[in-house]
């Protein structure tokens, strides 16, 4: 029995799928209560994550940006997450353990098409870091601004890291501009009266078609018929997305 445990968790789907569900365990217990919230419950769960992405030496450091970030937003939701609708709460839970699904099938070459996995990836933090921003209150509102900023410009610098080879300075120039453009959409959008809900998804495929303008101009591939496909599909999602919305002042 123990033999046929042994070789069922060799299996590399099912071992990612049991450490996502590990993370997942862990989100639930300290959000329900389940799990005193205290350093060193917390600790233990930051070594567990540390302990299921470092096993394997594989891409370790490609991908270490999103991992430390997914912590963070895992930090940020136990801690200052307010829980009052327990099926947002619950959508966030899987949202981050599919994250941590995520990274550990990319880096671990689970995935044939890794470039399309990581670009998934990188949108659902761009998500998540969205719904933290209207969802969670801080002392210095200032300070959330600051915090996307430097979440985006790391997130970014990975992101056309994976897909662009070339000199690191233009990479980094162009996710501080890019981070810097989306502190100013978020600005913009913070100021409309659609919910925290429909304006972290206002900014999702503005994100989307940033991020790939991005790599297009690094490329040399840009032309105009890529710019109006885009700037097509991002004001029809802005149409939807604000038809959609319930406008309340």
């Amino acid at each position: 029995m123990l033999g046929k445990l042994n070789s069922v968790l060799r299996v590399l789907p099912l071992r990612l799928i049991l450490k996502a569900i590990v993370f997942a365990a862990f989100l639930t217990g300290f959000k329900f209560g389940v799990i005193p919230t205290g350093f060193f419950p917390i600790l233990l769960f930051i070594l567990a994550a540390a302990y299921f992405y470092f096993r394997s030496a594989t891409h370790s450091r490609q991908l270490l940006f999103s991992f430390l970030i997914l912590i963070f937003l895992s930090l940020i939701f136990i801690v200052y997450w307010p829980l009052n609708f327990w099926l947002l709460e619950t959508v966030i839970i899987l949202g981050l353990s599919a994250a941590f699904f995520l990274i550990l099938g990319i880096k671990n070459l689970f995935f044939i098409e890794r470039p399309a996995f990581y670009f998934l990836l990188n949108n659902l933090f761009f998500f998540l870091i969205f719904l933290s921003f209207f969802r969670v209150d801080f002392r210095f509102p200032t300070m959330k601004y600051i915090l996307v900023f430097i979440l985006s410009y790391f997130l970014t610098g990975e992101f056309l890291k994976f897909f662009i080879t070339g000199p690191s300075r233009r990479r980094l120039l162009f996710s501080a501009v890019f981070s810097f453009i989306v502190v100013q959409a978020l600005w913009a959008v913070a100021l409309l009266p659609i919910g925290f809900l429909n304006s972290a998804a206002l900014l999702l495929p503005f994100v989307f078609i940033l991020g790939d303008f991005s790599v297009h101009l690094l490329e040399g591939s840009l032309n105009r018929r890529l710019v109006l496909r885009n700037i097509t599909i991002l004001i029809a999602a802005a149409i939807i997305i604000s038809a959609a919305s319930r406008w309340t002042l």
